[in-house]
């Protein structure tokens, strides 16, 4: 009996850290008082805390399995795995009262007060946020849809073109070209990075001249940080890479 559990304790003691290491942080998602992470086997969890007493900023205990999580301000929403949509914290601005006709969905875009879904019918749609500039008025002539993203007072939709539309607060230039993804809208401009890994931003900001091609982009309300192809990090504006 004894050689037995003796085998079992060695065993474990084996084992653990490799079942530490198979369970690996997929995405983070943080909000202006809480911050989400979604691991490898599609478990959220949450911390932080709640500066709007108006709602927990822990997941759902009957979550389930999750394929994305995303947070804004006071709030956090999941895609599940059964394509579904969960959000929970603050309701402030009714991020939380998911539209009923919503259908299963593919991707989730979630923004300040504001949170869009691209369903798997092809349609987006979005709620929440007082749509003060337009912000959750989808328009009708997008087409096929290959991306959403939504940031401050916007929203953005990539064809399966490669061409950008943006409303609300921010909105893509005609000219833009092909875009690979729409990186972030935050409370003064918008980005984007191209087809051919050119990082673009507009409104009021200004990208450095030697930045060349970039892999990711994300901005604050007053600084811009971008992971360049040769991985290198470069940040402008209120904060500079030490």
């Amino acid at each position: 009996m004894k050689s037995r559990l003796y085998k079992l304790i060695f065993l474990f003691s084996f084992m653990a850290p490799i079942l530490a290491q198979a369970v690996q942080v997929t995405e983070i998602s943080p909000g202006d008082s809480q911050v989400c992470r979604l691991d490898s086997t599609g478990v959220v969890k949450c911390w932080g805390s709640n500066n709007y007493n108006d709602g927990s900023i822990l997941p759902p205990a009957d979550l389930g399995p999750a394929l994305s999580v995303q947070s804004g301000k006071g709030f956090s929403c999941a895609l599940t795995a059964n394509s579904n949509v969960r959000c929970w914290g603050s309701n402030r601005n009714g991020q939380l009262n998911i539209p009923s006709q919503l259908g299963p969905v593919a991707q989730i875009a979630v923004a300040t007060s504001h949170v869009c879904a691209l369903q798997k019918s092809g349609e987006m749609i979005c709620w929440g946020g007082t749509n003060d500039v337009g912000q959750l008025n989808v328009p009708s002539n997008l087409g096929p849809i290959q991306s959403i993203s939504a940031g401050w007072k916007t929203s953005c939709a990539i064809s399966k073109d490669g061409f950008a539309t943006c409303w609300g607060k921010h909105q893509a230039p005609q000219n833009l070209g092909k875009v690979k993804k729409i990186i972030t809208s935050a409370e003064k401009f918008l980005c984007t990075i191209l087809e051919d890994g050119a990082g673009k931003c507009f409104g009021n900001v200004s990208i450095p001249k030697d930045l060349g091609p970039v892999k990711d982009v994300s901005a604050s309300s007053s600084y811009i940080c971008a992971i360049t192809s040769t991985n290198l990090t470069k940040c402008w504006g209120a904060i500079v890479v030490p």
